[in-house]
């Protein structure tokens, strides 16, 4: 005959889900709260990329006003439109950041599509309108003289436009490898021009100009596009960081998914899962802050993408898993406080309970003694989510037979059964139970009718 009999108690899964609802509606409360807060943020958070972006169109002004009048016009003409279609980017992008936090890089994407989109017939357009004003200076070729004319004015325009690309964008962060390519071919151009060959320089220096303003073009794109990653990945970046630094306590819940007036110590909790968290969360945000001008488009799309959604999965993983330890820490006193009410029907009284080692994720233990000097010790411990295993050790001063150990578990079950807890087989433990060499916290008698489960 074996004193030790084990099962496992449920909560019904009615129960288990309205919990996990509610856990799961107190997290998506936090969310919006600090989603409204960070809103300031995003409000203009363009109007420095649209001023900057300003400042290059009336410097690129000035500096085409030196190149042959019919290219100096319809450059102008494709800046301003550039500078509108980025106007209406960003104005765009920030609508939509300002409407949901969700699916950022998606809305990014389709945005995105449509400027390039727009970009590419402004670039047909633009090429079309430089081939003809191309061909007008062909037809006005008679001689010599001419032909270095016309060499001399492409050369002299691809050299204004390359000097005013290298100096107003970071080559060597969105286009690595360039600019030495396009220095390559004016080289080329001017030792033909020297050579006395006006016709190789003038197609190879026309070919640099026509490559060079379509490159303008696209690097603007890049940049906006890096832009507004950016911006969408700080941002994200900041909620997170707002939201782990909050949840340093999070709030309790109790069983009927309410909030209770005390906070859960996450470092605790985690058991040092926050704090690498935390460090890594700080890490990207200091790398933003920092040193933006070293990321790349893919570096961004990746910590937008992939980093940051999976330390917020972590987060949330976490923070809910704190949580149900609380909930499940009180299940376990509950559990043992019906158990204790069954055995006072059969003549026993309390001794002595608590956590084991006074840590409430671990152990419940509770003691109880009868007239005849028969102690019956309860052991509720932690299992998975919404499981905890309670342990009977029996030990009767008059011999009890295997059919009256049984019954006295079985009254136990129809107590835990009546409160709408679930009992699953039981089984008899023939080793030692665990944790009963560790002692407890003492619970007085009279403190854990507060906090049963009803």
């Amino acid at each position: 005959m074996s004193g030790h009999k084990r099962a496992t108690i449920t909560i019904r899964e009615d129960e288990y889900r309205k919990l996990q609802e509610a856990e799961m509606k107190l997290r998506a409360e936090q969310k919006e709260r600090v989603d409204q807060e960070l809103k300031m943020y995003t409000n203009g958070i363009f109007t420095s990329a649209l001023a900057e972006m300003e400042q290059r169109q009336q410097y690129f002004e000035q500096v085409i006003s030196s190149l042959d009048s019919d290219l100096g016009n319809l450059e102008r003409e494709a800046a301003q439109t550039l500078f509108t279609q980025q106007a209406d980017f960003y104005q765009e992008i920030e609508e939509r950041m300002n409407a949901t936090w969700e699916n950022t890089t998606q809305f990014v994407d389709e945005v995105s599509q449509g400027f390039q989109n727009l970009l590419e017939i402004e670039h047909r357009h633009h090429q079309s309108q430089l081939g003809a004003i191309n061909q007008q200076l062909v037809h006005q070729q008679e001689n010599q003289q001419q032909k270095y004319f016309l060499a001399e004015t492409w050369f002299a325009c691809a050299v204004t436009l390359r000097d005013f690309i290298e100096d107003q964008y970071d080559f060597n962060r969105f286009m690595p490898g360039q600019t030495e390519k396009f220095d390559n071919e004016l080289t080329l151009a001017y030792d033909n021009l020297q050579q006395d060959m006006p016709e190789a320089a003038f197609v190879s220096a026309q070919q640099v100009y026509l490559r060079l303003s379509a490159l303008r073009l696209e690097i603007e794109k890049v940049m906006s596009e890096w832009q507004v990653l950016f911006h969408s990945t700080y941002r994200t970046a900041r909620k997170l960081s707002k939201l782990a630094k909050e949840n340093r306590e999070c709030t309790a819940i109790d069983l009927n998914g309410n909030e209770l007036s005390f906070s859960i110590d996450l470092k605790k909790w985690s058991g040092g899962t926050y704090v690498t968290l935390i460090r890594q969360i700080n890490e990207i945000t200091s790398i933003l802050r920092n040193d933006a001008h070293r990321l790349t488009i893919q570096d961004l799309k990746n910590y937008l993408q992939e980093v940051l959604p999976q330390l917020e999965k972590e987060l949330d993983n976490l923070i809910h898993q704190a949580r149900w330890e609380v909930v499940n820490s009180q299940i376990r006193i509950n559990i043992a406080d019906l158990a204790l009410q069954a055995l006072e029907k059969q003549g026993f009284v309390m001794n002595e309970g608590g956590y084991v080692n006074n840590d409430m994720r671990r152990t419940f233990f509770a003691s109880m003694r009868n007239i005849e000097g028969s102690e019956v010790v309860i052991y509720v411990d932690p299992g998975k989510e919404n499981t905890n295993a309670l342990v009977i050790d029996s030990k009767d001063k008059v011999p009890r037979t295997e059919h009256e150990l049984r019954k006295r578990f079985q009254e136990i079950s129809q107590t835990l059964l009546q409160y709408g807890l679930q009992v699953g087989q039981m089984e008899v433990e023939s080793t030692p139970i665990p944790g009963a060499v560790e002692k407890p916290t003492v619970i007085q008698t009279e403190e854990r009718h507060h906090i049963l489960y009803r």
